[in-house]
């Protein structure tokens, strides 16, 4: 995952690593934007000593379609929701969410973001929270943060188990000689129909390879 950086104004009160538990989810309510703007914006205009996200994703309109910009220092307490500003990092999605919806490219920056940010500090996925639910806003808008929510609370679908060497050995005489398709597993189930085609193959082959050799004899013989 690439963060682009951006310059950074004056920085505020400081946090360490620990203090940052939650995430919570705004959009800019407006059609475009970067952080350079919403920098400006805020600074001048709010009378702030800095942005007050942490994380921008572009829309394409003010910076590439679903690019991460880093805003105020994440080690900063942030200035985008009233009473979680101290232990939460505010990520903010350009758009409207109450007119449209995010990008497919800003909705998976998203994903990648959260993960990285789950994997370096305690947030876990109940602490993923709309604006809305923490101050008295329709922010983000219909941007379904319970859906994300539910998403990173589902465990990892599990690896799928090596075979033993004698197993791929076998498919790789297999897919040489029979000409099975690659994307057959030594592992996987096999219907009847299936097990009785390779079945019948293995015999041509077998009478196949016969004929060929009871030619080489005679052929010899004759010599």
């Amino acid at each position: 995952m690439t963060v682009a950086n951006v310059p950074e104004a004056v920085m505020m009160a400081r946090r360490s690593p620990e203090d940052i538990r939650y995430i919570v989810i705004h959009h800019s309510g407006t059609p475009n934007g970067n952080v350079a703007i919403f920098r400006d914006y805020h600074i001048h205009n709010k009378g702030w000593a800095d942005i007050g996200y942490h994380y921008v994703i572009c829309n394409g309109n003010g910076g590439p379609d679903g690019e991460i910009q880093e805003g105020r220092n994440i080690f900063f307490t942030g200035a985008h929701a009233s009473g979680r500003n101290n232990d939460s990092v505010g990520i903010c999605l350009v758009g409207d969410f109450i007119q449209g919806k995010p990008t497919s490219a800003q909705m998976l920056a998203l994903y990648g973001l959260i993960k990285d940010l789950m994997r370096r500090y305690p947030i876990t996925p109940d602490r993923i929270l709309a604006h809305k639910e923490v101050d008295q806003t329709d922010c983000p808008g219909s941007l379904d943060v319970g859906a994300i929510r539910a998403a990173l609370s589902r465990p990892p679908a599990p690896e799928p188990p090596t075979p033993e060497p004698w197993k791929e050995l076998i498919m790789e005489w297999a897919r040489d000689k029979l000409k099975i398709s690659s994307d057959h597993q030594a592992d996987d189930p096999a219907p009847k129909w299936f097990v009785l085609s390779i079945a019948q193959r293995t015999a041509n082959l077998a009478v196949t390879q016969m004929k060929e050799e009871l030619i080489r004899l005679l052929n010899q013989g004759g010599a």
